[in-house]
């Protein structure tokens, strides 16, 4: 595929969407897929949702918007309950007949050039696998402390910076990377998350090329439900722990649980002697203080190999 000489670049790509019980975040990210928007594109574009619910709850929304989709609607039920499950069901139903595999949230919505943006940047940098922004987009009932703070902020980077890593809620991956594994998203992390970021990693380890995109946004409803303390420092003590098992499970260097052990002692240590100062200094540091005492006790439990289902509650129902 190439741009030279006014040619339009030509390939097959899948859109691969995972969900469970939320028909109506589901419908609005369909809604959004309907306008994408191509200028220099000839793509045979495929949808493919995976219903992580047995009961099938998506399955009437899927119907529904088919009919004024402008691409294929793939439906498919996976009823083994857990985000690996169906992450790994939905490359198996695309990666044969596709020559990229594209991953968005069902909690998302795309801007019309979205799919553009990731193809276009995949040609430029010659990358295996392409990442883009998401905007967190907060209910009007967040507090104060989780605008100011920045809470919901997702990492960012310069266009065309190579990344070590990345999540499944805005990326687009060459079909050929997954054919170069055996196996893909660990079903060990079912309800725990950190999957994603564990397969990129080892993607990244393989040699492969992550390259980050700024222009391919995908925009994050956040709702009520998560906007709160209780919800932020649990997701952070959860991302520690999946994060510590990828280091574990992942590491190239000698002792990978004394690293870990060192780095959970300092993340409580730092939290703890910051959290004077987010006193003094607003609530908003005061939370992401004390994040980082969370972040550390998630490592610490990983290392007693503890996993915590965050999943298990879904949100945005």
């Amino acid at each position: 595929m190439s741009l030279e000489g006014g040619k339009r670049i030509r390939a097959r790509v899948a859109i691969l969407v995972v969900t469970r019980q939320r028909p109506a975040m589901l419908e609005k990210l369909l809604k959004s897929l309907e306008v994408l928007s191509f200028s220099t594109l000839a793509l045979d574009i495929t949808i493919v949702v995976v219903d992580n619910d047995p009961n099938g709850s998506s399955g009437e929304v899927c119907a529904r918007v088919n009919d004024s989709l402008p691409y294929r609607l793939f439906y498919f039920i996976e009823s083994q309950i857990g985000i690996p499950f169906a992450r790994n069901r939905a490359v198996r139903e695309a990666i044969n007949e596709n020559d990229y595999l594209v991953f968005v949230d069902d909690d998302e919505t795309v801007d019309p050039s979205w799919l553009e943006e990731l193809m276009l940047a995949q040609q430029q940098y010659s990358a295996d696998v392409v990442a883009g922004p998401v905007v967190s987009l907060l209910p009007s009932s967040a507090p104060e402390w989780a605008r100011a703070g920045k809470i919901f902020q997702h990492p960012s980077f310069v266009a065309g910076t190579q990344v070590h890593w990345c999540a499944s809620n805005n990326v687009l991956v060459s079909a050929h990377v997954f054919t170069s594994f055996d196996e893909w998203f660990d079903e060990r992390l079912a309800l725990s998350g950190g999957s994603d970021r564990q397969f990129f990693e080892r993607v990244s380890q393989r040699g492969f090329k992550i390259i980050w995109t700024d222009k391919a946004i995908a925009r994050e409803e956040i709702p009520a439900s998560r906007a709160n303390i209780r919800w932020v420092l649990k997701r952070m003590y959860r991302q520690g722990i999946s994060n510590a098992f990828s280091d574990i499970e992942l590491s190239r260097r000698r002792y990978p649980r004394i690293r870990v052990g060192v780095r959970a002692v300092g993340w409580v240590m730092l939290g703890i002697v910051l959290l004077p100062v987010g006193l003094l200094t607003g609530s908003h540091r005061l939370v992401h203080y004390a994040r980082y005492i969370a972040y550390g006790l998630g490592q610490w439990s990983a290392l007693r190999g503890r996993l915590y289902n965050e999943y298990t509650v879904i949100h945005g129902q």
